[in-house]
């Protein structure tokens, strides 16, 4: 003879399992929001490597001499003069996306490049 299974075992176990679930995805996102928590300005690339990994996507451009981004980069022409070369990491985290972006300091070339800015948006985000 083989064990019944209540309905109400069944839904017992179906709802601590999505319990167990949900609890390890917010530690995913606590993980994740924590890692980003370490990063600050003044960082260099291997510095931002050692704390996030390899980015998922990396991009470079000067800057213009106007403000014609817009989304997360809008506030980088603030930041830097127009012409100089800007390196943007992208990391997707869950639901969100962290960008990380660097640069030298004008005064400096020979300077290695420094996190000048980072943010997160949410990953489908549109702008």
């Amino acid at each position: 003879m083989g064990a019944k299974v209540s309905k109400v075992g069944t839904i017992r176990v179906r709802r601590e399992f999505s319990i167990i679930f949900l609890a390890l995805v917010l530690i995913i996102l606590t993980a994740c929001s924590q890692t980003a928590s370490k990063i600050e300005i003044g960082l260099s690339r291997a510095d931002v490597k050692a704390i996030l990994g390899v980015p998922g996507m990396v991009q470079e451009f000067k800057m213009p001499d106007q403000p014609l981004f817009f989304g997360p980069q809008e506030d980088l022409y603030k930041l830097s003069d127009p012409g100089t070369l800007i390196l943007e990491w992208v990391y997707e985290r869950g639901e969100e996306v962290l960008y990380v972006w660097f640069s030298r300091d004008p005064g400096r070339p020979t300077m290695n490049f420094r996190v000048i800015e980072f943010t997160t948006a949410p990953k489908d985000a549109i702008y």
